[in-house]
């Protein structure tokens, strides 16, 4: 079977929640995201690709770099993470602030257990 005028006729198909497949043709590299739309935003997957196509231009850039230093995302990307990040700690913060505390009471029998660990 050819695909893409590539042969896949030994490979095994399955069906994925998120798959990437890529080609090398003479002029670069083809691809194709096929995800399930139940799972991932539109958003998500593009932000994906970017942070691939960041990676794969840091691994031609710096072939010799290991891979836990290659860059994926890009100075803004980082820069947009760390914002969002710091608003849902914020966020977090003053729902934390904002509880009240409730009375718990417990059994004498878990009393006990908890006084006198196995």
């Amino acid at each position: 079977m050819l695909r893409a005028g590539v042969d896949v006729s030994g490979l095994c198909w399955i069906k994925a929640r998120l798959l990437l497949t890529m080609v090398e043709m003479p002029d670069g590299l083809w691809g194709v995201m096929e995800y399930s739309t139940d799972l991932f935003e539109d958003t998500t997957i593009k932000r994906m690709l970017r942070d691939f196509e960041t990676l794969l231009g840091d691994v031609v850039a710096r072939p010799e770099t290991p891979i836990n230093v290659l860059q994926i995302q890009t100075e803004s990307d980082r820069k947009q993470q760390g914002l969002e990040k710091r608003k849902r700690e914020q966020s977090n913060l003053r729902k934390f602030k904002g509880s009240k505390p409730k009375a718990v009471s417990f059994s004498r029998t878990a009393g006990a257990k908890a006084a006198n660990p196995p």
